[in-house]
């Protein structure tokens, strides 16, 4: 079975996700260093802020 990443990226647009507090905390620095290994310059996963806005 194909995967179409168009399809599901259509599907998900738009949607919001409500604000779950959990036990550890989401770590900026594994992810922008990941963000820099494979070469992905979003700005919304490697600046820090910017996903707020």
């Amino acid at each position: 079975m194909a995967y179409d990443v168009k399809t599901v990226k259509r599907e998900w647009e738009g949607h919001e996700t409500a604000l779950a507090w959990r036990r550890y905390p989401v770590e900026h620095e594994p992810i922008r260093r990941h963000c820099h290994m494979i070469d992905d310059a979003n700005p919304l996963s490697s600046r820090r802020g910017v996903a707020r806005r």
